[in-house]
Protein backbone atom coordinates (compact mmCIF):
# COMPACT_ATOMS: atom_id res chain seq x y z
CA UNK A 1 0.00 0.00 0.00
CA UNK A 2 1.21 3.20 -0.85
CA UNK A 3 1.81 6.01 1.27
CA UNK A 4 0.68 9.68 0.00
CA UNK A 5 1.20 12.71 1.85
CA UNK A 6 -0.93 15.53 1.34
CA UNK A 7 0.58 18.11 3.17
CA UNK A 8 4.53 19.58 2.53
CA UNK A 9 5.18 20.19 6.20
CA UNK A 10 6.35 17.17 8.83
CA UNK A 11 4.04 15.51 10.84
CA UNK A 12 4.54 16.85 14.81
CA UNK A 13 6.20 13.12 16.28
CA UNK A 14 4.17 12.05 18.81
CA UNK A 15 5.29 9.60 21.36
CA UNK A 16 3.85 5.72 21.18
CA UNK A 17 1.46 5.29 24.13
CA UNK A 18 0.80 1.30 23.44
CA UNK A 19 3.53 -1.71 23.95
CA UNK A 20 4.30 -1.42 20.51
CA UNK A 21 4.58 -4.27 18.05
CA UNK A 22 3.70 -7.48 19.29
CA UNK A 23 1.28 -5.96 21.93
CA UNK A 24 -2.46 -7.04 21.97
CA UNK A 25 -3.37 -4.27 19.83
CA UNK A 26 -1.05 -4.81 17.01
CA UNK A 27 -3.04 -8.68 16.64
CA UNK A 28 -6.76 -7.17 16.67
CA UNK A 29 -5.90 -4.06 14.77
CA UNK A 30 -4.48 -6.31 11.90
CA UNK A 31 -7.32 -8.65 11.91
CA UNK A 32 -9.42 -5.88 11.60
CA UNK A 33 -7.38 -4.30 8.75
CA UNK A 34 -7.35 -7.62 6.64
CA UNK A 35 -11.70 -7.15 7.57
CA UNK A 36 -10.95 -3.98 5.53
CA UNK A 37 -8.96 -4.37 2.80
CA UNK A 38 -11.04 -7.35 1.73
CA UNK A 39 -14.18 -4.96 1.80
CA UNK A 40 -12.25 -2.10 0.18
CA UNK A 41 -9.29 -3.46 -1.58
CA UNK A 42 -7.83 -0.78 -2.99
CA UNK A 43 -8.33 1.50 -0.80
CA UNK A 44 -6.47 5.56 -1.37
CA UNK A 45 -6.11 5.53 2.68
CA UNK A 46 -7.15 3.60 5.83
CA UNK A 47 -7.50 5.68 9.39
CA UNK A 48 -7.37 4.75 12.67
CA UNK A 49 -9.20 6.82 14.97
CA UNK A 50 -10.58 6.80 18.39
CA UNK A 51 -9.07 5.24 21.55
CA UNK A 52 -6.80 2.07 19.53
CA UNK A 53 -5.65 5.36 17.86
CA UNK A 54 -4.90 7.29 21.03
CA UNK A 55 -3.18 4.38 22.94
CA UNK A 56 -6.55 4.40 25.62
CA UNK A 57 -7.78 1.40 24.12
CA UNK A 58 -9.09 -0.57 26.82
CA UNK A 59 -8.53 -4.50 27.61
CA UNK A 60 -9.07 -7.46 29.67
CA UNK A 61 -8.36 -10.56 30.12
CA UNK A 62 -10.63 -13.45 28.71
CA UNK A 63 -9.75 -17.19 28.38
CA UNK A 64 -6.15 -16.12 28.72
CA UNK A 65 -5.68 -14.02 26.32
CA UNK A 66 -6.49 -10.08 25.89
CA UNK A 67 -9.47 -8.83 24.14
CA UNK A 68 -10.25 -5.41 23.50
CA UNK A 69 -13.28 -4.09 24.81
CA UNK A 70 -13.16 -0.63 22.79
CA UNK A 71 -14.37 -0.45 19.24
CA UNK A 72 -12.28 -0.68 16.79
CA UNK A 73 -12.39 3.32 14.45
CA UNK A 74 -11.11 2.70 11.46
CA UNK A 75 -12.26 4.91 7.93
CA UNK A 76 -11.10 4.09 4.35
CA UNK A 77 -10.93 6.70 1.80
CA UNK A 78 -11.75 5.33 -1.95
CA UNK A 79 -11.68 6.46 -4.77
CA UNK A 80 -14.85 7.99 -6.29
CA UNK A 81 -15.84 6.61 -9.70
Amino acid sequence: MQVTHLHPWPAEPAPARSAGTGSPSSEVLSAALEVALEWAPAPRAVILSGSHASGDAVWAGHQGRPVSLSDIDLYVLLEDE
